[in-house]
């Protein structure tokens, strides 16, 4: 059976995931933990929203509340840094594999061995087939095998939407709607709005849904500020800053994108040297350079870190930058500090120093281990670097990059 390796919501993943900070994100989270015990809700529960609003954050909370109350099925949790988690056809078998592991049903491992050992062939089975032998007939037959459940277990699928087959998503979400009220097992869904996922949910009456990115503008904003405040005096303790005005002053960048308060906390106290962080004003004077646009506001940031990165630089750090940058945003799966020193030709000690100016964007383990993989934070950067008119001068074009990493 195929499997993703770090489809669980706690997995050591190449695409960095974290829970929501303390207090944050509380309306929602409430909703879906009185949905999670409600028995007589609805099987399905979409949580969708834009890029960049927090949706796999929010979702990575869920699964902690689920696991620490014992109604968690399974997590699946997509993502494009990595084959296995992109794929359609590995969904299913990995859900089905974790719920056999959790011992919500006793019987149901021993019917998925029944069912692989009669079907050699099953790492073939198209997605239909896949659903009604690995999750409707095997959790149909351990339900009525065991007691009633006190609390209906939930799947946790997360952004779906990067998946690289979306008529294959959008043929599992079907299937899921069509059989969810006869199964003994919820599932929360997460994506953004895609037209191809949006019309499956639109065709069915049987779900909930929630639109992330339509949170009042105060509670996203009161979110934000918690989270700026707790990420800056933790990694400074200082007390005297930030100061409300300039704390404001981020919130109100940020918008209603999380991921745009993380970035720019992150390039705050990478910048910072000696324990003295790096003047907000320096970050809020960029704010002026913004033009109209919900996630514009993020590409002026990606692109600030970027010019700050080659402009503290000589022409051969500019050079490392610029093909460590390759590896890291193009390379399919991602790949070590040492496999990319391979890679590119370039001795590991000047990787980690090219990586040294990409901390607010890349996601480097904090231990010294040059064989845990390197990947950026969100997907929202390959679209910025990958995209010519955005990114202007730091443009990296995919076939380019692939072509200069084969012949490098």
């Amino acid at each position: 059976m195929p499997r993703a390796e770090f489809a669980e919501y706690d997995s050591t993943s190449p695409a960095p995931r974290n829970a929501c900070t303390k207090n944050t994100r509380e309306a929602i989270l409430d909703t879906l933990r009185e949905w999670a015990s409600d028995n007589t809700a609805t099987k399905v529960y979409w949580l969708n929203g834009m890029a960049r609003t927090g949706k796999t954050t929010i979702a990575y909370s869920f699964g902690e509340f689920l696991d620490e109350n014992g109604s968690l099925a399974s997590t699946f949790f997509s993502s494009h840094l990595c084959v296995d988690t992109s794929d359609v056809h590995c969904i299913i078998p990995t859900i089905c594999l974790q719920l056999a592991a959790s011992g919500y049903l006793p019987s149901f491992s021993h019917l998925i061995i029944d069912v692989v050992e009669a079907n050699p062939n099953c790492k073939s089975w198209r997605i239909p087939k896949q659903f009604l032998n690995f999750i409707v007939r095997p959790l149909t037959a351990a339900y009525r095998d065991t007691r009633e459940v006190v609390v209906v277990p939930v799947v946790v699928l997360d952004a779906l939407d990067e998946c690289s087959d979306q008529s294959l998503v959008a043929e599992l979400l079907s299937l899921i709607l069509k059989h969810s009220t006869s199964l003994p097992v919820k599932f929360f869904i997460t994506s953004r709005p895609e037209i191809r996922l949006k019309e499956s949910f639109d065709n069915s009456l049987a779900h909930s849904n929630f639109i992330l990115h339509e949170v009042e503008k105060e509670i996203v904003e009161a979110d934000i500020e918690l989270y700026i405040k707790a990420y800056l005096l933790d990694g400074f303790n200082r007390h005297d800053w930030p100061s409300q005005a300039e704390v404001k002053s981020l919130v109100n960048m940020s918008g209603s994108l999380f991921i745009y308060a993380a970035t720019v906390c992150k390039y705050i106290t990478q910048r910072g040297s000696s324990g003295r962080p790096q003047p907000l004003s320096d970050v809020v004077n960029f704010a002026s350079e913004t033009s109209f646009g919900v996630t514009q506001p993020l590409d002026v940031l990606y692109k600030r870190i970027l010019d700050t990165a080659y402009d503290s630089t000589n022409p051969r750090e500019r050079s490392d930058i610029g093909m460590v940058l390759k590896a890291v945003v193009y390379i399919y799966n991602p790949l070590s500090m040492s496999a990319i020193s391979v890679l590119v030709k370039i001795p590991l000690g000047r990787v980690q120093s090219a990586l040294a100016f990409l901390h607010s964007l890349i996601y480097i383990p904090s231990s010294q281990d040059s064989a845990k993989h390197i990947s950026i934070f969100h997907a929202s950067f390959y679209d910025f670097i990958s995209n010519e008119n955005i990114s202007l001068e730091h443009h990296l074009n995919p076939c380019v990059s692939h072509e200069s990493l084969v012949c490098h």
